[in-house]
């Protein structure tokens, strides 16, 4: 099913963990995942920030893998337990598509911070076929500058939840 290949993938450096395996061969990194983009569920939500929500719900897709595999988190089964299935560039386009369909505010990713290249590439896809509702990017803020500024022009509003149990790192 895949057909997000990214060269970020072939000695992943995709996120700041840079387990420099090969994804794009099928080896799993950190976070869990191959190059395949894996959705775990897309639909309308109405339990975000109210700002994100709005009054039409956001149009949240949460992403398959985690590069943080944080003990507590609330989302365990797709972080950490490989919940979801891979989707095609046109299925995470249409999936956007329908979202915006359905009366969405915004495409929230979450936690997709282990997949920008492929996401990156879908909702460029996604745009061109005619999304123009603002994207959110809800993430456990563990990006790469790198990977960041290659979302420049994509991504409207950054969500970031801080995790740390260090006081002076979370300031």
């Amino acid at each position: 099913i895949q057909d997000f290949c990214c060269a970020e993938y072939d000695r992943c450096t995709a996120c700041p963990k840079a387990c420099g395996i090969n994804r794009n061969a099928g080896e799993r990194g950190f976070c869990g995942e191959t190059a395949e983009l894996r959705i775990a569920w897309a639909g309308l939500h109405f339990g975000e920030e109210p700002p994100v929500t709005g009054s039409g719900g956001s149009g949240t897709v949460f992403i398959t893998g985690c590069n943080l595999r944080c003990t507590f988190c609330q989302n365990f089964q797709i972080s950490q337990q490989g919940m979801g299935r891979a989707v095609t560039e046109r299925e995470f386009t249409d999936i956007c598509l329908m979202l915006q369909t359905a009366g969405a505010e915004n495409i929230n990713i979450v936690t997709g911070s282990h997949a920008i290249p492929a996401i990156g590439a879908g909702l460029k896809a996604a745009k061109r076929h005619g999304l123009t509702i603002p994207i959110v990017w809800n993430s456990s803020a563990y990006e790469n500058v790198e990977a960041i500024a290659s979302l420049d022009g994509i991504v409207d509003g950054w969500l970031p939840d801080l995790k740390t149990l260090d006081t002076e790192t979370a300031r």
